[in-house]
């Protein structure tokens, strides 16, 4: 996808701050009585050809180019990735990512020093109109008011722990009959992986207990039933399903990986446990269901940060800074 605002491109990074970003206000930051243009170029979660065609584009017409990466994404043959990765980068005029977990990738790979910022994902709160039973009842979770939702919603991928999270999910409900597990996500191409996930729940004797659903409505909605959120991922920078539940006021157990422990502190705006520990992840978790206060805290410091650093306001001024800040003078 890409959007153009007065000039300037930008494909595939945060659309809900890319439509706000406030074009006039970029004008008044450039130089008074010129336009300036510039190329941006996005990563999606699939590949690099948004940057490679992008970047390409930018060289090739002279203009300045303004790449996104949320991790550097590895093809074969190696020899082939990291040459073309290293000069495609460094082509940019700057570099953008949401973590520092990733800025440092980045600029490892750089063959000279380029300026890459780091620009968490911002997001307006995800709304709904429904209730929490009529939730549940669509997920298929008994309407006992007793009953406690864990929930982790991600597209159904290796990388996002699944797997650890079903160990932790036994230990839990061997413990607590009323908690039940909703993971909601779309395979996305790994349907092996899915198919894995659904004999793993069977195995551990957890189908009566969680409940893997796809669901094309507001994320709200889905958020809406979970009473506490999960995110056991193995690999990632910056889940922009960590933040939803930021601004949501979810309590949550969240894995120290990339940028992760730098969004949810410890103890202040969430629990945070080493990926790959079902342990560890089902002691927090059990930790929050049985702290009520403790969870509401949590929740409440989350929604504060989420305001502070999270908004799709603040990472659409953001953008702006970078795209003024390359942008070059053209013709009037």
């Amino acid at each position: 996808e890409t959007f153009f605002l007065d000039g300037f491109a930008h494909a595939g990074h945060g659309l809900g701050a890319i439509a706000g970003i406030d074009t006039r206000r970029v004008e008044q930051m450039l130089v008074p009585g010129t336009a300036r243009e510039a190329i941006g170029t996005g990563e999606t979660a699939f590949g690099l050809q948004e940057n490679q065609i992008g970047i390409a584009a930018a060289v090739l017409s002279n203009r300045p180019v303004v790449a996104t990466t949320y991790g550097l994404e590895v093809f074969r043959p190696l020899w082939v990735w990291r040459s073309s990765e290293s000069a495609m980068f460094t082509a940019a005029s700057a570099i953008v990512t949401d973590s520092e977990a990733v800025a440092g990738q980045v600029r490892r790979k750089l063959l000279r020093p380029r300026h890459v910022a780091v620009i968490p994902n911002g997001i307006a709160p995800p709304q709904t109109q429904r209730t929490r039973e009529e939730m549940h009842a669509r997920f298929g979770i008994p309407l006992d008011p007793n009953v406690r939702v864990i929930g982790q919603v991600a597209s159904l991928t290796p990388r996002k722990g699944h797997l650890i999270l079903l160990d932790a999910a036994y230990r839990l409900t061997r413990a607590d009959p009323n908690v039940h597990f909703l993971i909601c996500g779309y395979a996305r191409g790994w349907s092996d992986y899915e198919r894995a996930l659904h004999v793993r729940t069977a195995e551990l004797g957890l189908s009566p207990r969680v409940h893997f659903v796809e669901y094309p409505g507001p994320v709200g909605d889905v958020f809406c039933g979970i009473d506490v959120q999960v995110h056991a991922a193995t690999q990632e920078s910056l889940p922009q399903a960590i933040i939803e539940g930021m601004a949501l006021a979810k309590p949550a157990v969240v894995t120290a990986i990339a940028g992760i422990p730098a969004m949810v502190s410890d103890g202040e705006s969430g629990l945070v446990v080493p990926p790959d520990d079902a342990a560890a992840l089902a002691t927090a978790l059990a930790r929050l269901l049985q702290d009520g206060p403790l969870a509401t805290r949590l929740g409440a410091a989350a929604r504060q940060r989420y305001l502070a650093n999270y908004t799709d306001l603040q990472m659409a001024r953001r953008l702006e800074a970078i795209f003024a800040g390359v942008a070059l003078p053209v013709a009037a």
